[in-house]
């Protein structure tokens, strides 16, 4: 089965159908994202890459790597900001050739998404979903994808991340429990 379609499945599988799909055709970066409007009650909306797992990325240990990403908000939220953002994020880490992990945070100058002030991407397992969801195995000799989920964060949040480190971070998502799909939401430090 060819990647995508193996992914698309993957991605069906949890999320429910594709809602909306998008091609990007940028010279010498193509790059598709799909939209899922989820499988529960919850408002929500996943955005997910659809072909960066086919680039490679060195981990800092020199492993080679392959993610996909997925970003989440309201369906109400503005589609067509989040989409742009998606795919100039999914160029900027394909190109970098830098692997993501746990607790790394892609950092911006200005708000990610006109209208608000979140200023990063926060990147960590995609736990609105069972465990199944954060990697996609391998093909016949290839590697396992790693599917990250990027958290939109404040200023403010990626200096306490930067401070006190991813866990602590994800203790306080977990002790103060926001709504993380919100892209207004109050900050948590």
């Amino acid at each position: 089965m060819p990647f995508e379609e193996r992914l698309l499945a993957h991605y069906t599988r949890y999320l429910g159908p594709v809602a909306q799909d998008w091609h990007d055709r940028t010279p010498g970066w193509p790059m598709r994202l799909v939209a899922f409007d989820g499988t529960s009650a919850h408002n929500e909306r996943f955005f997910a890459t659809c072909g960066l797992g086919q680039h490679s990325a060195r981990a800092p240990d020199g492993c080679t790597l392959h993610c996909e990403l997925v970003f989440a908000a309201h369906q109400d939220g503005p589609t067509d900001d989040i989409v742009r953002m998606m795919l100039g994020v999914s160029e900027l880490v394909g190109r970098s050739k830098d692997a993501l992990l746990r607790g790394d945070v892609i950092r911006f100058t200005a708000p990610i998404l006109p209208g608000t002030r979140l200023t990063g991407l926060y990147c960590t397992m995609p736990v609105f979903c069972p465990s199944g969801f954060a990697r996609l195995e391998p093909s016949a000799g290839g590697a396992p994808i790693a599917v990250i989920w990027l958290i939109p964060v404040y200023e403010c949040e990626k200096t306490y991340i930067e401070t006190h480190g991813w866990r602590q971070f994800e203790e306080e998502l977990d002790r103060l429990d926001p709504d993380l799909l919100d892209l207004h939401r109050p900050t948590i430090r």
